[in-house]
């Protein structure tokens, strides 16, 4: 009922305003053709200003309608009353406002609304906190590694050398020489001893002397190395 009554009243207040928009264009000089293109832009800028909803647009197009009709009105009558003048203006004012006020009724009220957020939780509206800068977890250097004296770090390498030479690596000519079982092997001042005792009998050929041991080459020179004579 609302959209056919702000329908009828826009176009009951275009057709009367239509007239008065001829007449006025007529009186300035457009010949009775050109003079038509008056009251049609207004009446289409009009519906699609109604047509979209749009207020300021709505709004505009009712004053110009109202302008040219007012104009209109008073050239026809000319010179009048003062009271002839003022009923004029009135009346040129009726239909656009009564347009205007159906486009109104026609919207929403924010009452009848629905209520959108009314189903989601408080939680939602909660402001947004950032979260903090996350710092690296730095754990400090034990003291013992400033503790370290060379003695111990030349301990520590010797370890891992030997721990090295007990390995076989596949491809490596000592690979037939490295002991069976590591965990029987004689201990380093032992080895040392027992190759210091061979190298004379051999030339000094610690390659002969670790093969005839049945140990690597890396194994014996660390033993001579780490185990003084």
């Amino acid at each position: 009922m609302i959209t056919a009554a702000r329908w009828i009243s826009l176009i009951a207040a275009f057709v009367m305003g239509a007239v008065a928009e001829y007449r006025l264009a007529v009186m300035l000089g457009y010949d009775k053709y050109t003079a038509g293109l008056l009251p049609l832009v207004l009446d289409v800028y009009g519906f699609a200003a109604f047509k979209v909803r749009n207020r300021v647009h709505s709004a505009a197009a009712m004053l110009a309608m109202f302008a040219v009709q007012m104009v209109s009105h008073l050239m026809t009558m000319g010179h009048g009353n003062y009271v002839h003048v003022v009923l004029s203006i009135g009346l040129s004012a009726i239909a656009p406002a009564v347009s205007f006020a159906c486009h109104r009724l026609g919207e929403t009220p924010e009452a009848d609304m629905p209520e959108v957020f009314a189903e989601l939780p408080a939680e939602a509206f909660a402001p947004v906190l950032m979260p903090e800068p996350v710092h690296p977890i730095v754990e400090p250097i034990p003291a013992e590694v400033f503790a370290a004296t060379p003695a111990d770090i030349r301990e520590q390498l010797a370890r891992l050398d030997a721990e090295a030479a007990k390995r076989v690596i596949p491809g490596e000519d000592d690979e037939q020489d490295a002991p069976e079982d590591a965990d029987a092997s004689p201990s380093m001042a032992e080895t040392a001893a027992r190759a210091r005792e061979l190298l004379p009998a051999h030339g000094n050929n610690k390659t002969k002397v670790a093969r005839e041991m049945g140990i690597s080459r890396t194994w014996l020179y660390t033993c001579l190395r780490e185990t003084p004579a």
